[in-house]
């Protein structure tokens, strides 16, 4: 049997602002973002280093509040929820794969072999996923 239902609404991010606060400054981090995700839609964040996906998904993920607005989770407002509720959230309806996080501290890849790479191929130094 084929139906035509429309996709069920899985998160809405409602006019949702972050600022962040350091001393007298103030960054504002998302400023009134709306966004609805849908069962079975993809979704890819694009954007330049400092424009809001990692507190975006953070937001999302309930590992931080906004300063504003309202997230919701099958209709259910998340905004306020306390520790346990969202850490229960977090364990049983979200997971995170984070980029930079590593299970060792460091990598060092200083020479390739010669099969694959040229002996004097060399390759930087890993530092928590970034090349220094």
């Amino acid at each position: 049997m084929i139906t035509n239902a429309p996709p069920k609404v899985i998160f809405k991010i409602q006019e949702i602002t972050k600022v962040y606060r350091m001393g007298e400054v103030e960054v504002t981090a998302l400023n009134s973002v709306n966004l609805s995700l849908y069962e079975g839609e993809l979704v890819v964040l694009l954007g330049p280093s400092g424009s809001g996906k990692s507190t975006l998904l953070n937001i999302i993920g309930g590992l931080d509040i906004p300063s504003s607005g309202h997230v919701f989770f099958h209709q259910r407002d998340l905004t306020h929820a306390n520790y346990n509720v969202l850490t229960r959230f977090r364990r049983e309806c979200v997971g995170f794969i984070f980029q930079f996080y590593n299970l060792t501290r460091f990598v060092y890849a200083i020479r390739g072999t010669g099969d694959i790479f040229p002996d004097d191929q060399r390759f930087g130094v890993l530092w928590m996923g970034r090349e220094v």
